[in-house]
């Protein structure tokens, strides 16, 4: 065992349970199940837009507690669309003084399949998504992910697309925007509709906290984050009706 340079030691607490008030949640777990149900592996997998050394320390956690909670092996897949941010990434975690010694697998602009063939595209629209924003100077992919978002599911189609835009550049963007214009795909009325819709519920959630402040009503910051986060127009309706009239935050949540 190789230790560094040291001026003292002292025993430590060899207790690991954690009561960190922190929260520590990676983007997303999938976990694979042979036929008979049997946990085979699970992969953590985060989405990385910029360089975060904090991650070589909540990286090892997620890994080790998806792996103690499951009793699996655990995969962890990083997902960069900028080059030096999955080069930063690609970096085994741990140095020469730690035990610990973490792979990443990471997809990035210089890994990421090139899906530029439209029935491909509609095949793998997942991939195809990824592949636009990885390849995002490459007009071909582009054209072939708006042809594949017509046959993505509604409640998927929006995030596909507010993902797709908030990843590419400048020029890429005013390319998609224009091809947005000039073809007719279903997919663009479902966004249009979408963002009316979003746009609709934010004003009448702001309203909803306007007329409570106005009547003294405090929310707490999670009752605040459930009015503010909400969609459904019907239901915000109701709020709006009820806070017109309520001494407490109890009768605008309560029926």
């Amino acid at each position: 065992m190789d230790l560094p340079d040291y001026a003292h030691a002292h025993t430590g607490c060899g207790d690991s349970t954690s009561f960190a008030l922190k929260p520590t949640k990676a983007d997303q777990v999938s976990v694979l199940r042979a036929d008979d149900g049997t946990v085979v592996t699970a992969i953590v997998t985060e989405v990385q837009q910029g360089k975060d050394d904090e991650k070589h320390y909540t990286w090892p956690l997620y890994v080790a507690t998806i792996r103690e909670r499951l009793g699996c092996p655990v995969h962890l897949l990083v997902i960069c669309v900028d080059r030096k941010v999955a080069e930063w990434a690609s970096t085994p975690i741990g140095g020469v003084y730690d035990s610990l010694r973490l792979h990443v697998s990471v997809l990035g602009p210089d890994n990421a399949p090139v899906v530029d063939d439209i029935e491909q595209a509609r095949r793998l629209p997942g991939l195809s998504v990824l592949s636009a924003v990885m390849h995002n100077d490459n007009h071909r992919v582009l054209d072939a992910t708006q042809a594949a978002l017509d046959s993505v599911p509604k409640e998927h189609m929006r995030q596909y697309h507010k993902f797709i835009e908030a990843h590419l550049d400048k020029e890429a963007s005013r390319y998609w925007r224009e091809q947005m214009q000039t073809e007719q795909y279903s997919w663009q009325s479902e966004i249009a509709r979408g963002f009316i819709a979003e746009g609709e519920a934010r004003g009448e959630a702001n309203a909803i906290i306007q007329v409570l402040d106005v009547r003294g009503v405090h929310l707490t910051d999670e009752q605040r984050e459930t009015v503010l986060t909400c969609t459904d127009l019907d239901q915000l309706n109701i709020w709006l009706k009820r806070a017109a009239n309520a001494a407490t935050a109890r009768d605008v949540f309560t029926p």
